[in-house]
């Protein structure tokens, strides 16, 4: 799949799965549902499309519903909790249940574990995975709460449940990531050998921690460019300078 920078093991996740969709069709075993161990900003919203386009495309589900996947955030509260789980009951449009990619971050249980509501919550997620594929996000750093929610959720659906660990994303992912928005619109720098150390310089000044936060900082970059409708768009090293304050120019970045 394109543009799975820091999502690689998902996509492996997922194909491993479709590769074996002949057997998960008559439901013996059962399609499993996922937890992935992705922090909020890193591709979570990517992930949950990519689970319904494969899944969709494999037949893995009937997708009987206007939505193929939908996407919460639990907050740890009862209020929140019964309002998300109305909410997906909504998008049972054909059908009495939600059939397709149901994702939800349930972050904030992870020192509510032992709390009745996470096993209230664990009850009705029970309730929507008899029609839907779950996907749990659950935060990147490891904790032994965590490790004791991970193991709830296992024994909720009777171990039918895949963890799914992605890599951490790098200084250079982050300047990669920056740099498919400069690509998007053919924006270059234009001293194309040095591209990705001033990016990775510019990821650490700026205190870059997330996808998402690289993409914006790719949308400023954008936004340093002067319209030329004679030439192809370039973004100088001396106008990122100007903008962001003094670089190392680009020596002895590790990349």
């Amino acid at each position: 799949m394109k543009n799975n920078i820091g999502l690689k093991a998902i996509d492996a996740a997922i194909a491993k799965v479709v590769e074996n969709r002949r057997q998960f069709r008559s439901d013996i075993p059962p399609l499993p549902h996922f937890i992935v161990l992705l922090d909020r900003g890193n591709g979570q919203g990517k992930s949950t499309k990519r689970f319904a386009a494969a899944f969709k495309d494999a037949r893995l589900r009937s997708f009987k519903g206007l939505d193929d996947y939908i996407k919460f955030t639990l907050d740890g509260t009862a209020d929140n909790l019964n309002q998300v789980f109305a909410d997906i009951k909504t998008h049972a449009v054909y059908t009495n249940d939600y059939e397709g990619i149901a994702a939800i971050d349930i972050s904030e249980f992870v020192p509510l574990v032992m709390e009745e509501i996470c096993g209230i919550m664990l009850k009705k997620a029970r309730e929507l995975g008899k029609h839907a594929t779950l996907v749990f996000y659950l935060p990147q750093n490891d904790s032994r709460n965590r490790e004791s929610l991970i193991a709830r959720i296992r024994k909720t659906f009777m171990g039918n449940v895949k963890v799914i660990e992605p890599a951490k994303l790098s200084k250079y992912d982050l300047a990669l990531i920056c740099k498919e928005r400069l690509n998007k619109y053919d924006i270059r720098i234009d001293a194309p050998e040095k591209a990705l150390h001033i990016l990775c310089e510019l990821i650490e000044k700026e205190g870059i921690k997330t996808a998402d936060d690289a993409d914006v900082l790719g949308i400023r970059l954008c936004d340093l460019v002067e319209a030329n409708n004679n030439a192809a768009p370039v973004l100088t090293i001396s106008k990122i300078k100007s903008h962001f304050g003094c670089l190392a120019q680009s020596k002895g970045v590790k990349l």
